[in-house]
């Protein structure tokens, strides 16, 4: 929260996706090394509110902490997009792809 009592919209997102999961916290992933790429949430008809990152964001976080930019594509569409990571979590989070292709 800043200093004038306005909170942040990523801890906005947050606290929904947590408030609004609170019966079944597990059932959703947070992403705490990617806070910054938080675009929002995903209300879903099963009622489970899942947070939604920016592809693009991601990359640039990975760079930032010194990763090569092909690398780092990689390690995102490896990692957090393979079939074998969403099936493991579940859809528990969404990962926009917000390249612009």
């Amino acid at each position: 929260m800043n200093s004038g009592g306005i909170m942040a919209k990523v801890d906005r997102i947050e606290k929904i996706v947590q408030e609004e999961n609170s019966e079944n916290p597990t059932s959703v992933e947070l992403i705490d090394e990617f806070r910054d790429a938080l675009l929002g949430v995903c209300r879903q008809v099963d009622g489970k509110t899942i947070p939604v990152y920016s592809y693009i964001r991601l990359i640039e976080l990975a760079v930032e902490d010194g990763v090569d930019e092909e690398a780092a594509v990689e390690w995102v569409d490896e990692v957090y997009l393979s079939k074998t990571m969403q099936d493991f979590f579940y859809g528990a989070y969404i990962i926009v792809d917000d390249t612009g292709v």
